[in-house]
C-alpha cells in the first residue's frame, strides 16, 4: 500500500490535493463537505 497524502486549503474556495506514492492524483476546488467525504473515503 502506498502512502497517501491529503491537503486541504480552507480558504474562500476550498482546495483539495491528493498524492499517492509521491504523484498528485487529484487537485481541484471542491465544497468543504465534499473534501471531508474524500478524506473519509481514503481513510477506509
Amino acid at each position: 500500500m502506498s502512502k497517501v497524502l491529503v491537503g486541504i486549503d480552507p480558504g474562500v474556495k476550498t482546495g483539495l490535493a491528493i498524492s499517492e506514492g509521491g504523484k498528485l492524483v487529484r487537485v481541484e476546488t471542491v465544497d468543504i463537505l465534499d473534501a471531508l467525504d474524500e478524506i473519509q473515503a481514503y481513510a477506509n
